[in-house]
């Protein structure tokens, strides 16, 4: 998880950690970053600070603190080893850009950012998708699952390089950053299922556009008239449908009629 990631740096000598939500209240809420914490961060040795929600190490005086980023400028002078984000997808591109240049430390331990994120249209679902992780029917593709890429930065600055490798970008390889994005649905927590039995019940009784996110990992859900039938779901095999819709019909019967309707709405998508 996002909060043992953080603590695997604290045996270093004045290791930093910074922890981000999107917003103060998320850090207290059910759930959250502190009240995780808590079942956690005191086997390691760690005693908690309430005022300035943070955790500090005694013997190693490494700290691990939880921050809101209701106004990223007044990080300007931060330094640290670590980055954390609890639901990227909740963050404003610029903000992401901006912290992530506070990665920055005189300690021994490795720079690492970590995130947390569900499916969400927008810049990180289109960040992901030039990366090669999530493919254009939003869901992730199953063969970069865990692989790691390089990338940067465009001259436009808007869009992104990609390469498999680091030495590829040659001369501006030392410029290049590494990521990688790793799948995880609700059948990959067993203990979040054993404590919590109903719980994907309670996923598939969701509306259709929560339910292709939450339960199924789609990207590209979102409420629109294209919800009401998409393109993607007919195929005489049925091997464009997605897992989620194979109970919806794969094409028309033997010896059926076909009748071809014309509506005056429509997408650039040929959805319905």
């Amino acid at each position: 998880s996002l909060l043992h990631d953080a603590l695997m740096g604290v045996n270093f000598h004045n290791y930093e950690a910074a922890v981000f939500r999107a917003t103060y209240p998320m850090l207290k809420m059910g759930g959250g970053l502190r009240n995780e914490s808590k079942k956690i961060y005191p086997k390691a040795g760690g005693n908690f600070n309430e005022t300035e929600m943070e955790w500090r190490f005694p013997a190693t005086n490494s700290k691990v603190r939880f921050y809101s980023c209701d106004n990223p400028s007044k990080y300007d002078g931060l330094q640290v080893a670590f980055l954390g984000f609890d639901q990227l997808e909740q963050f404003e591109a610029a903000d992401f850009w901006h912290l992530r240049s506070r990665l920055r430390s005189d300690t021994d331990a490795p720079r690492r950012i970590r995130a947390t994120c569900n499916p969400e249209p927008g810049w990180l679902e289109q960040f992901l998708k030039s990366g090669g992780w999530i493919g254009r029917d939003g869901y992730p593709v199953e063969s970069q699952d865990g692989v790691v890429r390089w990338f940067l930065r465009e001259k436009d600055g808007d869009s992104f390089a990609w390469e498999d490798t680091r030495e590829a970008f040659g001369d501006k390889a030392p410029l290049a950053a590494s990521l990688t994005f790793i799948r995880a649905m609700p059948e990959d927590n067993p203990t979040n299922l054993a404590n919590n039995p109903e719980y994907l019940a309670t996923l598939e009784s969701l509306p259709l556009v929560e339910r292709l996110k939450k339960r199924y990992g789609n990207w590209n859900a979102k409420p629109s008239a294209g919800m009401i039938f998409r393109s993607s779901w007919w195929g005489y095999d049925g091997q464009r449908m997605p897992d989620s819709h194979k109970n919806i019909v794969a094409g028309p019967p033997p010896r059926a009629s076909f009748v071809r309707a014309y509506d005056i709405g429509w997408t650039e998508n040929a959805d319905w």
